[in-house]
């Protein structure tokens, strides 16, 4: 966790001063709202992980593919019931309750859609990892952990030089978060080949 905090204290102070702390604040709300939409999750992610190193410890692997996509396969139907509610409350969240200023309210609404969209990839995220965890692959976890972090910090400053749109700096960091999730499902069927083969 260190290396990307050091990013961060590099790269926040240029943040705000390409956007503007308006605009910084408005980003940093918007992550923080999706962070709330993972409750969606009903605790699955960490029910999977526990299942997984349940069964790896008395040697029940023949179970865990089908344990993994059951899971899978219910937290995209959470996910996604998340992001319609999200995508559904995002005119009330930008005009009622963020109290968004009027000038970036259509950028801000914009960019909570999109958001919404991200939900799914934010579980579905959370329970690949968790499968490393159960495995004890904090290697390969922390591997792709690390480059993510410094990605939040990074990826808006490449942005800035070509607009300060609270959208387009949103649309980089959802890349960045379907980049991981796609990462984070590729670790997964090198730690489980069994996956590949067993769909439930």
């Amino acid at each position: 966790q260190i290396l990307p905090m050091v990013v961060a204290l590099i790269s926040i102070p240029f943040l705000i001063h390409g956007m503007g702390t308006d605009r910084f604040g408005i980003v940093t709300l918007i992550w923080l709202v999706i962070g709330y939409f993972s409750l969606f999750d009903f605790g699955l992610s960490r029910a999977l992980t526990q299942s997984v190193a349940e069964k790896i410890g008395v040697g029940d692997v023949e179970q865990i593919p089908s344990t993994i996509w059951t899971a899978t396969v219910v937290l995209t139907a959470l996910s996604i019931l998340g992001g319609v509610a999200l995508y559904a409350l995002a005119w009330w969240l930008v005009y009622d309750i963020l109290k968004i200023p009027v000038a970036l309210q259509q950028e801000t609404l914009a960019a909570v859609k999109l958001m919404a969209a991200t939900i799914p990839i934010v579980l579905l995220t959370a329970s690949f990892a968790g499968v490393l965890q159960a495995y004890q692959r904090f290697d390969i976890y922390n591997a792709i952990r690390v480059p993510y972090g410094i990605y939040n910090y990074v990826s808006p400053l490449l942005v800035l030089p070509f607009s300060n749109s609270i959208f387009y700096i949103t649309a980089v960091l959802a890349v960045g978060r379907l980049a991981s999730c796609i990462v984070h499902f590729i670790m997964c069927l090198q730690v489980v080949p069994s996956l590949r083969s067993k769909f439930i």
